[in-house]
Parts: C-alpha cells; structure tokens; sequence
C-alpha cells in the first residue's frame, strides 16, 4: 500500500498533512530487531523548560569531558573534528550530492544522543520544524533565551574572535551558550565565542528556501537521489546560510543549532521513508567516495566511518530507525 500526498493546499501545513498521515504511517513502519518500545522525538518547542534545560546542561556537561577519540579538546569538540574530517565523503562531490549524507548522519545524532545521555540528559532528540518559523523567523521559539538555545550574535568586548578570518564578528553572549567556546574553525585550532549573523546574508534569514511548502515539495520527490538533492540543496543549506558565524562551514557541529537542525533533516527523510515504506525504507541510491576514486555507485553495505566515536557500521544498519541497533520514530504532530 502506498500513501498519496494530496495538491499542496495554501492552507494546510505539514502539521496538518501529518494528522492524515499519520494513522497509516504507524500501520506501515517496519519493526526489526527487538525495538518493541521506540523512543519518540520531538519539536523542540513542544517538550517542557526542564527538558530544554537538561538538554542544554548536557551540551554544556560534554565540553567538560575529555576527548574520546585522543584529541587534547573536548567530547563536545570531537563532533565537530569528525564532522571536519568526514566533510567531503559525506556531503558533496563537485556537482553530486553524496549519498551518505543521510544516513551517515542519522548515525552521527544518534551517537550524541547517547553522549548526551551520558551527561545526564534522559529525554530524545528534539528536532527543529523549520516551517513552523519560516514566516517570521528571527522570533522563532528556538533562538528565545532562557526558552530555546540563545539568539543571534551581537558585536561585543565579550567575544573571542576568530583572527584572520571572514567570519562574521558577532558572538553569542546570552542564553545557555554564552561560555561556550568551541576548539575548531574550518582547518584550524583556534578556541573562540560562538558566532552567529542571522541576517548577515539574507535579511529575511533565506526563510522562503524553508517554509512549510517547500518541504512539501521535497517530499513530493519519487527517487532518494531526488529526495536527497533537493533536501539537501533547499532547506539544510539554507538553515546553515541563515544561521551564519559557525554554521555555514565545515565545523558546523560548533553550532548547538546543528542537532535540532539536523534531527529535523532526519525527520523529512522518516517522513518520506514512511509515505512509501516496501519502496523506500531501504532505497538507497547516488555515489560514494569512501573508499574509491573517483565517486562510485552507492551500496548498503557501505561503510560510515565515525573515527572513533563509535565503531564504524554499515548504511544498513541506519536505514530503518525501527531496526539494526536504532529504535526511535517521530511525534510528527
């Protein structure tokens, strides 16, 4: 059985497209493996202060952890060094989307989830929906202090700069990361404030490249590599555009921001899984770098290379969030 997605309507949001769907998407979603009671991630504004608070102490608990992987930084900046190392195997290659993107990083939340987890934190994952903030974006809940992770960056004698650099200067120094200071920028070790410019390159933050519709046309897409691309290239670029400072580079994981925003990147692929699960939970599709050069065709048998922060596995394993060594969904409400 396939679901079919009705002519986008001005008036329904995906919120509501969700209510619709989400009776059958429950019936469809495959279990393997065990997962008999899956964990169920939300919207970040939808869980309560003292989750958001416990989540952000866990953050913070992670940057007073030593490094996992023999780095002398943090556990906190030992995402980000993997993400740095990994960057073009598993994002682009000149003009192809790759195609662990996906995948590879689903298994890159799921390991911080459980770093998270270690620090205290006992809740899921929370995600980002994006269209939710696209219509006045700079007031979006998630960028409120105390409520959210903390605002746009402001020019201050507080901020430690990154020298030499075309970094917008402008840190974080309110809400729960004003202390953070992450170890990495681009290739460099260079210990520095958060920095973020929310309307450095778009006065409106990009916000037409992330409204409700747009995502609905993503999911409109009948192929992974379709899917992928356009998610790829429209929403998840715009949102690390928007953002500035940090994000739009190849650090990213500096920016708190990274998870919600990356969690709700694996949510529209859940999403899109799920509207057409005997076709789509295990489609996987594009090219590969990993291994070969130049880019090859992808299999499932590929392997994500974590770098030690947790042991390397198959893209098999990652492609249903109900089975392998996975067991969570989403609200999608």
């Amino acid at each position: 059985m396939k679901i079919s997605l009705p002519p986008w309507p001005p008036s329904i949001s995906i919120t509501s497209l969700l209510l619709l769907l989400t009776t059958p998407i429950l019936a469809l979603s495959p279990r393997q493996n065990g997962c008999t009671n899956p964990t169920i991630r939300r919207e970040w504004s939808s869980v309560s202060q003292a989750q958001r608070d416990s989540y952000t102490n866990a953050v913070m608990c992670m940057t007073r952890k030593p490094s996992k992987i023999r780095l002398s930084t943090s556990r906190f900046d030992d995402f980000t060094w993997v993400h740095r190392q990994m960057f073009g195997d598993i994002h682009i290659n000149g003009p192809d989307i790759l195609a662990q993107f996906l995948p590879w990083h689903r298994y890159f939340a799921h390991i911080y989830e459980q770093e998270l987890q270690a620090c205290g934190y006992r809740g899921s994952m929370l995600y980002w929906d994006w269209g939710q903030s696209a219509s006045d974006p700079l007031n979006a809940a998630i960028f409120s202090d105390p409520a959210g992770l903390g605002g746009n960056g402001v020019s201050s004698p507080a901020c430690q700069y990154i020298p030499g650099n075309r970094v917008a200067r402008q840190c974080v120094v309110s809400g729960p990361f004003a202390q953070l200071r992450p170890a990495y920028y681009q290739g460099s070790t260079v210990p520095h404030s958060l920095h973020r410019c929310f309307n450095c390159g778009s006065p409106t933050m990009f916000n037409a490249s992330w409204t409700q519709a747009v995502v609905f046309n993503v999911l409109l897409q009948s192929t992974y590599n379709r899917f992928s691309t356009e998610l790829y290239i429209g929403p998840h670029l715009s949102i690390h555009d928007a953002i500035g400072g940090d994000f739009p580079t190849t650090t990213s994981p500096n920016e708190p921001l990274f998870w919600p925003h990356h969690v709700q990147v694996d949510r529209v692929w859940w999403i899109w899984q799920n509207l057409d699960p005997a076709n789509r939970m295990f489609q996987y599709e594009g090219k590969t770098v990993i291994g070969n050069s130049p880019p090859t065709r992808a299999v499932l048998a590929d392997v994500m290379h974590v770098l030690g922060l947790a042991s390397d596995a198959p893209v098999s394993q990652v492609m249903n969030t109900e089975g392998g060594f996975l067991c969570y969904r989403y609200d999608g409400l």
